[in-house]
């Protein structure tokens, strides 16, 4: 008779190396764009593509499946009544065999999918939402390699604790009205029933930031290196512009061994990818938010972690997490920054990564 330990030693080779079963119907899916996970054949079928299927499995038959998951995001259902009478279609046959319906909302604010029984794969989870699951935001590029030659240089010195932000950070009255705006346009929607999202959050980014940056100027425990944009990447109209703006924005996070990481208008901040993947320390203010694959990543080893409420003793955050850690130790993070991007947050690390998340919510809770 095995003994506990053991016994959870062969459950976990179990949930390690078994693939996620799924299911959709293929015949009830629009033309359009489709998750990560999947490809569309030149007939219009849609597969899981060659990296997915070490991990994922698409069955035939529904009761034999872990998710009912469908692989077209909530951007080319949401709005229509096609798109909500496939939702409807393939959450029937969640309810009546008692499989989980996976949805993806693509976008800065959540899709509303219709129903509450649903569980959410977004960029922009809210942990108090519940039924949400993080996804990282792919870079088009390894920003290390387009820009410095993939030469991964270890800042080595720290008596000298510097923070660095680059991007759009203004108290700008102009900018505030149109934020307000927007926000009360959303909300708007919302009341009169005519909105496509699930939730709209009244968080005034660029002003968020101005203010959370203007009280790290006024510190005297930490040294700041802000580049404040006006505008949306600097406003950049040129391509010239463009790549001169991109590389000072690069150039800024490879100076400095923190970067200040605060959401946007959706509820995560890509630049916490952006900073992981030049080998860097992400500052991160912590709002409601949920990190990618935070079952399978200790992120409070390698980020400095902010409740929102304490973002204007950020530096203090800072200052402890730097004493928590020898020179050599502080050495070993940033090069752990740089590999946990390239072995979780690039498209192969994006579907394993899912497919542990998925176990976890399932196996384990059985």
């Amino acid at each position: 008779m095995m003994d506990d330990i053991t016994l959870r030693n062969e459950l976990d080779k179990i949930v390690n190396f078994s693939r996620v079963k799924i299911y959709f119907d293929s015949l009830k899916l629009p033309l359009g764009y489709v998750f990560d996970l999947f490809e569309r054949k030149d007939n219009g079928t849609i597969i899981l593509n060659k990296e997915s299927e070490s991990c994922f499995e698409k069955v035939s038959d529904p009761k034999n499946a872990d998710f009912i998951f469908i692989p077209v995001p909530l951007s080319e259902l949401n709005g229509t009544q096609e798109g909500m009478d496939i939702i409807a279609f393939h959450r029937d046959i969640s309810i009546s065999l008692h499989k989980p319906l996976l949805l993806v909302s693509d976008a800065d604010l959540l899709f509303d999918p219709g129903f509450r029984d649903v569980i959410l794969l977004t960029p922009g989870a809210y942990k108090s939402m519940g039924n949400q699951v993080s996804l990282p935001a792919l870079l088009p590029n390894d920003p290390l390699e387009k820009w410095f030659h993939g030469e991964f240089k270890i800042i080595e010195k720290f008596d000298r604790v510097s923070v660095g932000f680059c991007g759009q950070a203004t108290s700008n009255f102009l900018k505030t009205v149109k934020d307000h705006l927007q926000y009360l346009g959303l909300n708007a929607m919302k009341v009169i029933g005519r909105s496509r999202y699930l939730y709209v959050p009244y968080f005034m980014a660029a002003s968020e930031r101005a203010a959370l940056l203007s009280s790290l100027e006024n510190s005297n425990l930490v040294q700041t290196d802000f580049l404040k944009r006006e505008r949306y990447k600097g406003g950049a109209k040129s391509d010239q512009d463009q790549k001169r703006l991109e590389y000072e924005f690069f150039k800024n996070i490879y100076d400095n061994l923190f970067t200040i990481c605060m959401r946007g208008f959706g509820n995560y901040s890509v630049r916490f990818f952006q900073t992981l993947a030049m080998g860097r320390i992400p500052v991160v203010i912590e709002t409601d938010s949920i990190l990618p694959f935070e079952s399978q990543i200790d992120y409070r080893e390698i980020c400095v972690m902010v409740p929102y409420k304490d973002r204007f003793k950020a530096d203090q955050y800072i200052i402890n997490f730097i004493n928590s850690y020898s020179e050599s130790e502080l050495k070993v993070i940033q090069k752990r920054c740089r590999q946990t991007w390239l072995d979780h947050f690039r498209k192969k690390g994006l579907i394993y990564g899912l497919s542990q998340e998925l176990k976890n919510m399932t196996f384990y809770q059985n």
